[in-house]
């Protein structure tokens, strides 16, 4: 996947780049970016006033890193359970190849 044009986000004091990236990564603001897309299809983009008008809030630093450290520890679980998916199906098959032959 790529594009044809990236917006840099320089962060400001009192802002935890990951907390900036968490709030800007959920599935409401990309679906509205989404919505904000401009140009041919095959170079749509987002123009840049969206991001310009768009308010992060900004808690506390400390929250923010408290948030940060809860997304993560969520994120490490979703990936625990996703490789667990993956497997159940390959042990499923090896129990009933051991009781069924």
């Amino acid at each position: 996947m790529g594009s044809s044009e990236f917006h840099v986000f320089r962060i400001k004091p009192g802002y935890s780049t990951e907390f900036v990236f968490d709030y800007l990564n959920r599935a409401e603001i990309r679906n509205e970016a989404q919505k904000n897309m401009t140009g041919a299809s095959g170079h749509r983009r987002v123009p840049i006033a969206f991001y310009e008008e768009l308010i992060i809030p900004v808690p506390p630093l400390a929250e923010q890193q408290k948030i940060v450290a809860q997304i993560t520890a969520l994120e490490e679980k979703i990936t625990a359970a996703k490789r667990t998916m993956t497997e159940c199906p390959e042990k499923k098959q090896a129990v009933l190849d051991k009781w069924l032959k």
